[in-house]
Formats: C-alpha cells, sequence, structure tokens
C-alpha cells in the first residue's frame, strides 16, 4: 500500500457511497463524526478517530450518520480526478460520478478546496 494523497471530506448529512466494486483500497480515517461500513452483509459502526478500508474488488457500502456525519481524511479520489480532467474526455460531472461522488456540485467544491482551483480551471490550465 502506499499513499497518493491526502485530503479532507466533511459529508453532509447520511451522505453514503455504493454499493460498490473499487479497483483500488481506500482508506478512510474519521476525525469527527460516526457512521457505518458494510461489507459482507456485516454492519460495522465506525466513529471518530477510527480508521476503516474501503476493499478493492468487493462489494461495499458506507454512510455518514445523519445526526453526527463524519469528516474523513482521504486519498486516491482527487488524485484519480485529476489525472481524468487532464485526460480530458469525460464531463465534470462523469468524473465526479467515477471517483465517488453522488454531486457533482459537491464534487466541485472539494475539488476547489483541496486544489486551489474548480475542476474545469484545472483542466484549462493543466491540460
Amino acid at each position: 500500500m502506499y499513499k497518493c494523497e491526502v485530503g479532507s471530506f466533511c459529508c453532509p448529512p447520511s451522505y453514503g457511497y455504493g454499493p460498490i466494486i473499487r479497483d483500488t483500497h481506500i482508506l478512510h480515517f474519521i476525525v469527527r463524526g460516526k457512521g457505518k461500513l458494510v461489507f459482507h452483509n456485516h454492519e460495522y459502526a465506525i466513529s471518530s478517530k477510527q480508521i476503516f478500508v474501503v476493499p478493492a474488488g468487493k462489494v461495499s457500502y458506507y454512510e455518514a450518520d445523519r445526526n453526527e456525519p463524519w469528516e474523513y481524511l482521504q486519498d486516491y479520489r482527487m488524485q484519480k480526478a485529476r489525472q481524468l480532467l487532464l485526460e480530458g474526455q469525460q464531463s465534470i460531472r462523469d468524473i465526479a460520478y467515477s471517483v465517488g461522488y453522488n454531486d457533482p456540485f459537491a464534487f466541485s467544491k472539494t475539488f476547489k478546496r483541496l486544489n486551489g482551483v474548480s475542476p474545469s480551471a484545472y483542466r484549462n490550465t493543466s491540460g
């Protein structure tokens, strides 16, 4: 395992992702809040200062709590998004979906916060 990038994501209440099969392992460290991970039909409660892995090649689902949504450190998603933006083949909406965002606006907002520019500006200035 290697670290590609580290960023953070503040989930809206009840934000969920999946069920999906990822092509890489995704490691999340929960900074605050709580939620759940569902893997192999088992549900695991995840809370502040815990780490969970979204495993590659396995169906998984994770969801932030409704009352105390989590903020987690993340890796990989923004690196993959930057790569896809530079390839220039997909729309920003499709890139948002392909890196795990159900809401393209939330993706754009997070991308700008972590990279200092919007996804379209990144594509135009880096490509």
